[in-house]
């Protein structure tokens, strides 16, 4: 294993693992009040939860399978690989802030 080899596996493990975990927790334990701006005053709990807990699952896993990717194909620049899961990572949190505040809000009655 070469060195750039070793660090797409270290940053994949590392951040792959704390999205999926975090996408895990909000999703399963209904936790959306634990993200920074959440006004329960505004935004319906489990609505949150569940959105944040699919994109942040969705990015974990994306960033996991682009780095075995770049594990498996040895041939290809391995910086590539971590410039795709930078990408991937930073428009998975636009998109969730932008369907948190499109959907996330308490609908009036």
């Amino acid at each position: 294993m070469s060195q750039g080899q070793g660090m797409i596996l270290l940053s994949t493990m590392f951040f792959g693992g704390f999205f999926t975990f975090l996408g895990w927790v909000s999703k399963s334990q209904n936790a959306g009040d634990m993200i920074n701006g959440f006004d329960p005053k505004k935004h319906d709990k489990e609505k949150v939860s569940k959105i944040f807990g699919n994109h942040f699952l969705f990015i974990g896993l994306s960033v996991i399978v682009i780095g075995i990717m770049g594990m498996i194909l040895t041939k290809v620049n391995p910086n590539s690989f971590m410039h795709i899961q930078k990408v991937v990572v930073i428009a998975g949190i636009i998109k969730m802030i932008y369907t948190l505040e499109k959907h996330g809000r308490i609908e009036k009655k």
